[in-house]
């Protein structure tokens, strides 16, 4: 299950994150806590760079990871230490990249219903915009004009992909037409339109096209499918806007690639294996050489850009938390609960289906002790808190810890206060150094926001 040489691997009885035993995590920070590796992320970082920029000698190769992924400062850092761009969404994520030490140059400002006030702070710190809506142009050019400064700005387009017959992994529709059907990207008309403006006013510049279609599928036939398709797209948009000819000098194809192990809370899927990133990489730019080869048009000095999703982040990270109560009971059949200090509203899964496996887990204390029996871990809260069932494991005591494997993607930050449970805080490991970065939640900042009317 674990490499054995890996950042977070097995040595004798122990799970080991780095150098140190999650067990002494656990005595040391408490439970339930998130832990992360950063020489795994590290490595991960280094290890998609290499399998793109392989693959495409022609230009650079950059990497914008979602900050939403792993939301936090000192995460950022590490990144920003790699070289690696940030996408990110809104004014928060947007403050959070340059506190994480983005270089400004190489960070997206993304998303839907864009604000006047973060439009202009991108331009002012010299990110580029991603258009998202027409009138975000007309916004990028009124403040780039008040702010005596050019707007660097990318098109968000929405590739036809209705001639692959590929289902999303997340909904019973063809991904052609779920692409399609969600908000995101510029409708084609809107494109074109887009496309003339920009052309038409100094004060913005338009340097590349972006698409992201988010984590569909890992059928590595979609992926160059999207390549192919987005190309034509930026063609068919620039030579309908009168730009015949124009080759940008960014494309970012997105992504959202599925980590080696494939579990993942937002999907049914369940432990399912995905292609080595270097797979996506080769299956990307060979598609990417052809059609740009197709259109004749030049390939050298073209930078490419993906958003690298889970397959960045989840096996960077994992979740400890402790069996608190043993239940059993033996009136319907055998039936054994382990209950533990966290919670489902910690994970982002409500999940009650005995056959689906969100998480591949581990008694880190006796993490080589063979099964001897099967049991159903469930978490803290009044919802039905059916975190794994019918798990083996070894014999469990009321104080073992159990670790939840590869949370290191979006899982943290789709943590809530149901029952007003705080949220758990997640810890970073270097060698044997290990460090909060992000303090547990306290009862009084559950309630922080709360007021009380005068009248009352």
């Amino acid at each position: 299950m674990l490499d054995t040489n890996g950042a977070i691997r097995v040595e004798r009885d122990q799970l080991m994150i780095e150098d140190i035993a999650a067990q002494d995590l656990a005595k040391q920070f408490g439970t339930p806590t998130f832990v992360i590796s950063e020489n795994q992320l590290r490595q991960n970082a280094r290890r998609i760079k290499k399998a793109f920029q392989d693959q495409w000698p022609e230009g650079q190769v950059d990497v914008y990871p979602a900050f939403k992924a792993a939301p936090y400062i000192a995460i950022r850092r590490i990144l920003s230490e790699e070289g690696y761009g940030c996408d990110t969404f809104g004014p928060s994520e947007l403050e959070g990249a340059l506190q994480g030490q983005t270089n400004p140059q190489k960070l997206s400002v993304n998303g839907s219903l864009k604000s006047r006030e973060v439009i202009a702070r991108g331009i002012e710190v010299g990110a580029r915009i991603v258009i998202d809506a027409l009138r975000e142009v007309s916004l990028c050019v009124e403040e780039a004009r008040r702010l005596g400064k050019a707007a660097r700005v990318m098109l968000r387009l929405k590739p036809d992909l209705s001639k692959l017959d590929i289902t999303s992994d997340f909904a019973p529709l063809p991904v052609g037409e779920l692409t399609q059907r969600i908000r995101y990207g510029l409708p084609y008309e809107e494109a074109v339109a887009a496309a003339k403006m920009i052309a038409a006013h100094n004060e913005t510049e338009l340097i590349g096209f972006h698409c992201h279609i988010g984590r569909q599928s890992t059928d590595l036939k979609l992926w160059a499918g999207l390549v192919e398709h987005m190309v034509d797209t930026c063609v068919d948009v620039c030579t309908e806007a009168g730009l015949k000819g124009y080759r940008p000098d960014h494309l970012d194809f997105g992504g959202g690639f599925a980590p080696p192990r494939d579990f993942d809370t937002d999907g049914p899927r369940s432990g399912m294996k995905a292609p080595a990133i270097e797979a996506y990489a080769q299956a990307m730019m060979s598609a990417l050489r052809s059609t740009l080869d197709r259109h004749q048009l030049s390939k050298e000095g073209l930078t490419v850009e993906i958003e690298p999703g889970r397959s960045l982040h989840a096996d960077t990270g994992l979740h400890l938390t402790e069996v608190a109560n043993i239940k059993s009971s033996e009136r319907f059949g055998r039936q054994v609960w382990a209950e533990l200090d966290t919670s489902e509203v910690f994970l982002g899964t409500f999940a009650m289906d005995p056959s689906t496996r969100l998480f591949q887990y581990l008694i880190a204390n006796k993490a080589n002790t063979p099964a001897t029996q099967c049991i159903d871990l469930v978490g803290k809260s009044c919802n039905g808190e059916m975190i794994l069932l019918d798990a083996d494991v070894p014999d469990v005591n009321a104080g073992d810890i159990v670790a939840l494997m590869d949370t290191g993607a979006y899982i943290e930050s789709l943590s809530c206060n149901f029952n007003a449970m705080p949220r758990p805080g997640t810890v970073l490991v270097n060698a044997r150094s290990a460090s909060w970065i992000r303090q547990p939640e306290t009862i009084q900042q559950v309630y922080a926001r709360d007021a009380v009317p005068d009248w009352l």
